[in-house]
This record gives C-alpha cells, structure tokens and sequence, in this order.
C-alpha cells in the first residue's frame, strides 16, 4: 500500500523530461516582453510553474484537483486556485504576461473556451506555451498504445494551430518536440 505522495502526486517528470522542459522554457524566455507574472493552467502539483518561475517575478497555477493543489502550495510554496480553467476563474483579464499549458488540452471537452480565455487573460504582446500529445505521430506510426480513454483531442499541427487562431492568438512557432512526441 502507497501513500499519495507515492503514486505520483509530485508528478512523474524523468530527468530527460525536466531537461527538455528547462529548454523549453528558456526559449519561452526569449519572447517574454514583460516578466511579472505566469500562468500555469492545469499545473498539476506546480512542478512546472516552479521551474518557470525563475523568469518571472511571481507565479500562479490552476488545478481542480484539491490533492494536487495541496501539493504545490505545502511543498512549493506557489499559489494555486483550485479550480477548472474557465471564464470564470477567478484571474483578471489583461493581467498575466505568459501562461504555459502543458498537457492538458487533449483532457478537455470546452478547449474552445479555454483558450478564449487563456487569451482574455493575457496582457497585450503576453505568450502562451501550449504542449500537446502528437496525434499525427500516434496515427502515423499505429501507436495506439498512447490512445487513452482520458483524452478527447487529439491533434496534428494544423488543428492545434487553427484551435489558437481562432481563439486570436498569432503562431510565433509549431512542430514536434520532445522526439517528435509533443506538438
């Protein structure tokens, strides 16, 4: 018998992940105009938006899950709402100057409002980092081992471009990452 903290509640980033991550958000950092605050929506147990939040000068997360919020709160001392991320999260419009969602899009049924929203949330010239399962690649290569009953997105390049598009976002960059795994 495990304990939470044993299951995974601080997440299961290997150090070649946490090391692609670093990466990514030192690209990020490259195109941030304005550094005081980020966003991380769907932030788990805040492993991630700890790691960002060496560009900025503070950090919020949002999760539902209330064990998970705990988590990064208690252990990383970052704030967290507990809650979906929807129109009615309690963040107000035109005040974050990045936000990063990683993982998170292919769970959710209303991702057209997420990133309504997502965009509504950033101040003027802010930037969003949004990682996403490669469909193209699970299709391409009949990998239908990383199929899950847990996902309802999938997506290639140009759905998860034109997803941002219409929610207003401009692509600054899109492809594969991590070995071709990530969009």
């Amino acid at each position: 018998i495990h304990n939470i903290d044993d299951t995974g509640v601080q997440g299961n980033y290997t150090k070649s992940l946490l090391d692609y991550y670093e990466q990514q958000f030192e690209e990020l950092n490259q195109y941030i105009s304005s550094n005081e605050c980020i966003l991380d929506i769907g932030c788990g147990p805040g492993i991630l938006l700890k790691k960002v939040m060496k560009y900025f000068q503070k950090g919020i997360g949002v999760e539902p899950s209330s064990i998970q919020t705990k988590y990064a709160e208690e252990n990383l001392d970052i704030n967290v709402l507990t809650s979906f991320f929807d129109e009615s999260v309690d963040i107000p419009d035109n005040s974050i100057d990045a936000f990063i969602c990683t993982q998170v899009f292919e769970h959710l049924e209303n991702v057209q409002e997420v990133t309504k929203t997502a965009f509504s949330k950033l101040k003027k010239n802010g930037i969003g980092y949004v990682e996403v399962p490669n469909g193209q690649k699970i299709i391409n290569e009949n990998r239908y081992y990383d199929i899950f009953p847990e996902h309802v997105n999938y997506y290639t390049v140009l759905s998860l471009s034109t997803l941002l598009v219409n929610a207003g976002f401009e692509i600054i960059k899109i492809g594969e990452s991590f070995n071709g795994n990530f969009l």
